[in-house]
């Protein structure tokens, strides 16, 4: 299942995602710059993960890519290019090695898709990765 956000300007799509890495970031700058010992700090991000999508049932094992027109088109972010996105080869479940069988069903990879719908999935992560990326990347600036 994919989710766009029609809107070009929205840079924060995964806005829990964000406030946690504002928070981490206010936390560097003030405290751990008192800090005497190496330490270790953990964010623990939701992106690049789809999120789970409970419209499908009780059950649900779909999951929801959600992104906006700014990650989608993004300059910087050639890989999102419907043209460079390439599908790749799948076996059939009955030739499966069992882990790969496992993984291929519990991410909701056992239907069918059209070409159009698994390159609009791997264009949508792609840009989740992006708004990753631009999330880590501050720490650098």
């Amino acid at each position: 299942m994919v989710n766009l956000i029609p809107n070009r300007t929205k840079v924060r799509v995964m806005e829990k995602d964000w406030e946690n890495t504002d928070k981490a970031m206010n936390w560097l700058r003030k405290e751990a710059i008192n800090y005497t010992e190496p330490f270790v700090l953990y964010l623990g991000l939701n992106l690049p993960h789809p999120y789970p999508s409970p419209s499908s049932g009780e059950n649900f094992g779909s999951s929801t890519f959600h992104t906006s027109l700014y990650w989608l088109e993004k300059k910087k972010s050639p890989i999102v290019s419907h043209d460079d996105i390439k599908i790749p080869k799948w076996s059939p479940l009955s030739e499966m090695h069992p882990v790969d069988y496992y993984s291929s069903y519990t991410k909701n990879c056992t239907g069918r898709f059209t070409e159009k719908e698994i390159k609009n999935i791997r264009a949508f992560y792609y840009a989740m990765c992006a708004e990753t990326d631009a999330m880590l990347g501050r720490w650098y600036n």
